[in-house]
């Protein structure tokens, strides 16, 4: 039989007797082993099976909520790749006693929608609600983590679906070059693997495969985010239906083990007018402080005013789309760059792009670039702030990278950037003897 939600009435009109009673019997208040409060207002409670990560925003109006488990995408093979996402996206099909239906009618009356979330390091369920609503929205994501009804016939369409989201994204100029490359540097490892999958591998997934994937959750320790309009003392006792999660006592091991870097190149044609190159750079972890002048270097190179736009679309016409980005882990980093050009000028500006990184250590940026790049760096994280679920998407990023205790250093180590650490850093990095290189190539002209 459905039960119906909130799952208990509030008639004392406490946020205990809300959390208390819950699909999967009750749930009491746990107490914490140890707090912790860092810079910018976090602060981290240590549960004996959960840590919980606080900051308010008050005034907001809203509280953004999330369940993630680091170290379950991790476990991903190529025979297995895809199959975090689809117990994220198959769980809130139903689940805790509630029809997937009702699952979403229950996350809309408390004013949002349970998001899934795959990433390279973890995965989860999100929940974006009114501040009265937050010790109900923690029961939700409680059912949705535990609770998943994973019913066959759900499973099935879930795979169809993210089986078709696969082939589609092969058709995207832009993004499957890039996760080619990362294919290429990280051979097996999860960091090389697409989160969607292989679609000829998904669509041979069935709900027993996703269950036993789905019991990783239950032995795994989570991490709880909150931020938003609340008061800090008051958090603990809201989300206890999370904070008394019956799972393991350790993060999910690492099963895939520390990724190996390997340079090469692959390509592929199609019947397309236009070619995609994507290069990849070997870098550093998240936790390198090296990450900084990364993302300025970053900077330089891509947007309008940046130098790759400059030099290869404004000045030389050789790109329609061109951009770097770089990309980090817990255990590995990546500098990515792109240029989708004519298949005609394949060769042209693929020198050109290399010519345009390489003059980054010839020609190192004067005190205006340097100071511009660092301000905008600076400035994208500091606009960020102003959205509680930036904010708890970076705190969650900080959290698996090892790197709580410094997650709100980023505009002041940017602005700290000097020339010096440009230069040494894309001397390091620009080696074109070890990228990977992966270019999708388009018909040339006749």
């Amino acid at each position: 039989m459905e039960q119906s939600w909130p799952p208990t009435a509030r008639a004392a009109g406490t946020v205990a007797d809300s959390a208390a009673v819950q699909p999967g019997g009750p749930r009491q208040p746990v107490e914490a082993l140890d707090r912790f409060d860092h810079a910018d207002g976090l602060t981290h409670w240590r549960f004996p099976r959960v840590d919980l990560l606080v900051r308010p925003k008050r005034g907001s109006g809203s509280v953004t909520l999330s369940l993630h488990f680091p170290g379950v995408p991790r476990a991903e093979t190529s025979d297995t790749a895809g199959l975090s996402w689809l117990l994220a996206r198959s769980a809130v099909r139903g689940a805790g006693g509630l029809s997937g239906d009702a699952l979403a009618a229950a996350a809309e009356r408390l004013g949002g929608t349970v998001a899934p979330s795959v990433g390279a390091e973890t995965m989860g369920w999100s929940l974006t609600v009114a501040p009265d609503g937050l010790a109900d929205a923690a029961a939700l994501l409680q059912a949705v983590a535990r609770e998943p009804h994973l019913e066959s016939v759900d499973v099935a369409v879930e795979c169809r679906l993210q089986a078709s989201d696969a082939r589609r994204q092969r058709d995207d100029m832009f993004r499957y070059p890039l996760q080619q490359a990362m294919g290429l540097a990280f051979p097996g490892h999860p960091y090389g693997l697409p989160v969607l999958g292989m679609p000829d591998v998904v669509v041979g997934f069935d709900a027993e495969r996703v269950r036993a994937w789905a019991a990783r959750l239950r032995g795994a320790r989570p991490v709880v985010v909150v931020v938003g309009d609340v008061a800090i003392a008051d958090v603990p006792e809201a989300v206890a239906a999370l904070a008394g999660w019956e799972g393991g006592t350790t993060d999910t091991p690492n099963d895939q083990g520390r990724p190996s870097w390997r340079a090469g190149r692959g390509a592929e044609e199609r019947d397309k007018q236009q070619t995609a190159l994507a290069l990849g750079f070997r870098t550093v972890p998240y936790g390198s402080p090296d990450r900084y002048p990364l993302r300025v270097i970053g900077t330089i190179l891509s947007g309008l005013a940046g130098r790759l736009f400059d030099e290869l679309r404004e000045k030389r016409s050789l790109a329609y789309t061109v951009t770097a980005m770089p990309w980090f882990a817990r255990e590995a980093g990546v500098l990515l760059c792109y240029i989708a050009t004519s298949p005609d000028r394949e060769a042209e500006a693929r020198d050109a792009m290399l010519a345009e990184l390489d003059r980054l250590i010839t020609e190192p940026p004067d005190a205006d670039e340097l100071a511009r790049a660092r301000n905008y760096a600076a400035g994208l994280v500091e606009i960020g702030a102003q959205s509680g679920r930036t904010v708890a998407a970076r705190m969650l990023e900080a959290w698996v990278n090892g790197e709580v205790a410094r997650w709100a250093e980023a505009p002041a180590k940017l602005r700290a950037v000097a020339r010096e650490d440009v230069l040494r850093v894309a001397e390091s990095v620009f080696d074109a003897e070890q990228m990977v290189e992966y270019v999708v190539r388009g018909r040339r002209s006749p």
